[in-house]
């Protein structure tokens, strides 16, 4: 029942039907969903920043979904993108948690990753593909400790909480 609950949660488009373009599609979905299930404190923002660090075909993955005009995704630059809301650290990033120590520093940034170390480490979300479909790990302290709440329903569907 879990399983199909999280299936029609956060399904926003048909994927289409090449493996890795799928698994790209349902990634980039699960992000603007995990979106919609956290808070940012306040001020609230006018727009909604994705930044999308070293991971050029996930960032196209973005424009097949119909983000509301509250939404922009671009690729993560600490030059160019001074402010993102959700920073998705992917198998191409620096793993070094001081890295991103400078950049972070309990700013209310949702970090979510796909990588085991950098999750224990720095990351909110750690979303992942088993053999019975995606599926994610949340750190709860952590979120609260960047000022993000996390919905309880989010919760409830996460495989493990920190």
């Amino acid at each position: 029942m879990k399983r199909w609950l999280l299936f029609f949660l956060f399904m926003a488009v048909n994927p289409l039907w090449a493996e890795t373009t799928q698994s790209l599609q349902l990634t980039a979905n699960f992000i603007y969903r995990f979106s919609q299930f956290t808070q940012w404190p306040p001020p609230p923002s006018q727009q909604l920043l994705i930044c999308i660090d070293r991971h050029p075909a996930l960032l196209n993955q973005f424009g097949y979904i119909k983000l509301p005009a509250t939404f922009s995704v671009a690729a993560f630059d600490p030059q160019l993108t001074p402010r993102c809301d959700i920073l998705v650290l992917t198998e191409f990033s620096e793993t070094d948690p001081g890295h991103w120590q400078a950049f972070l520093q309990q700013k209310p940034i949702l970090v979510i990753t796909d990588q085991a170390f950098v999750y224990r480490h720095t990351g909110i979300i750690r979303l992942f593909m088993t053999t019975e479909g995606f599926n994610f790990d949340v750190n709860l302290a952590r979120a609260r400790a960047h000022g993000l709440q996390l919905s309880s329903h989010l919760l409830k569907l996460a495989r493990t909480i920190d």
